[in-house]
């Protein structure tokens, strides 16, 4: 999605048969929502001045970062399209697109890895905000918080299943970590979350 794009024409685009955007693309968005989520929070809350600048000029920078990734996903996985178009006609040309594919595989790995990096990020802000932020916000808290944990679980996913179709390589390793690191951060936005929940219903 890009920054001039309208919600009508970017759900007109995800909702039809072209390649892109697809689920990267839509786990950037979540976790572009919580940022901007998390700034408006902060505007509220009952922090020093300082304190509450800095949260919301992080939590701007998150939103813009994971529009890029959001954009950065369509070109990427537009490249694995590709590439899967290229011609397989003899063992030459099998083995220059199977060798195209997974590099673009690996390559469209790299905006989820982000997108979970921002992830992660939305989680810690929203436990700097949750025992300063005005009570009539933590509903907001929680949801940046659940937006989270939705673009953490997509990054997993994204890349759960760029592993199972790409060849045996050295790079597998740190993807897997990369789904663990994922589950850790999924884990923290629920318990974040769970924590909020727990204080608004009585």
């Amino acid at each position: 999605m890009s920054g001039s794009e309208s919600i009508d024409q970017y759900l007109h685009r995800l909702g039809s048969t072209a390649p892109t955007p697809g689920a990267g693309a839509v786990g950037a968005l979540h976790v572009a929502q919580a940022a901007a989520l998390v700034g408006m929070v902060a505007g509220f809350s009952e922090r020093g001045n300082d304190d509450v600048a800095g949260i919301v000029a992080e939590a701007r920078e998150l939103t813009r970062a994971a529009v890029e990734a959001a954009e950065s996903d369509e070109e990427k996985f537009g490249r694995v399209v590709d590439c899967y178009k290229l011609p397989s006609g003899s063992d030459e040309e099998r083995e220059r697109r199977s060798a195209g594919i997974d590099e673009a595989l690996v390559e469209a790995t790299l905006p989820a890895r982000a997108q979970l990096d921002l992830a992660a990020a939305v989680v810690r802000l929203c436990e700097e905000l949750v025992d300063v932020c005005k009570p009539d916000f933590l509903s907001d808290l929680a949801v940046a918080a659940e937006a989270a944990r939705a673009a953490a679980a997509t990054a997993r996913i994204v890349v759960e299943a760029n592993l199972t179709s790409m060849e045996e390589n050295s790079i597998q390793e740190s993807l897997q970590e990369h789904t663990r690191k994922a589950s850790r951060v999924v884990q923290s936005a629920e318990e974040l979350s769970a924590r909020v929940r727990g204080r608004i219903i009585r």
